[in-house]
C-alpha cells in the first residue's frame, strides 16, 4: 500500500504485507520510507491484492 504523505516530514511511505489466512487485517511486514519533502513517495504504489487470488 502506498501512503504518499506519511512521516515526520510527508515523504510518503511504501508498506509491502498481506492478509493471513483467518485474519480480518492487513499484516505489515516492511516500510519504505521517501526522504524528501513533498516527494509523494508511495503515490504510484497504491493497490494490494487483498483476497489472495492473485
Amino acid at each position: 500500500m502506498g501512503s504518499p504523505r506519511h512521516g515526520p516530514i510527508r515523504a510518503g511511505s511504501v508498506f509491502i504485507g498481506g492478509y493471513p489466512e483467518g485474519k480480518d487485517d492487513v499484516d505489515s511486514r516492511f516500510q519504505i520510507d521517501g526522504d524528501q519533502l513533498g516527494e509523494y513517495f508511495g503515490a504510484s504504489i497504491a493497490c494490494m491484492d487483498l483476497d489472495g487470488d492473485g
